[in-house]
């Protein structure tokens, strides 16, 4: 059985996103089967979740590769309480923090509610 997290407030998170599939896959636990986890508790979990999962057996040249991309991904953890700016051709470091977690993420673009009346 897997717990989830969930936020006591409305608003874009894709850190509430992550941890979910994180937690789901088993790949992420929470402190001492923690029934209330703080923002910043949250984000270190899940950054030495990132650390944890460094491939093996990688030659020189990836291995200096992963660590720059790897630096990149743990830079943009902190914002993922506040939302993403997220590129619609999904170039750059947020498809590769979801790459380096191996969440496949499929998004649908929705126009505003107000088209519905044009």
């Amino acid at each position: 059985m897997y717990g989830i997290v969930t936020q006591n407030e409305n608003g874009p998170c894709p850190l509430v996103a992550v941890a979910n599939v994180l937690l789901l896959k088993g790949q992420l636990g929470l402190p001492n089967k923690a029934e209330c986890i703080s923002e910043r508790d949250l984000l270190q979990c899940i950054a030495d979740c990132l650390l944890r999962l460094k491939p093996e057996g990688l030659n020189e040249g990836d291995a200096l590769n992963y660590e720059q991309n790897m630096s990149d991904v743990l830079s943009l953890v902190p914002s993922l309480p506040r939302g993403l700016d997220v590129n619609v051709q999904f170039n750059g470091y947020i498809l590769l923090l979801f790459k380096s977690i191996m969440i496949q993420f499929l998004y649908q673009l929705l126009p505003y509610r107000w088209y519905d009346f044009l």
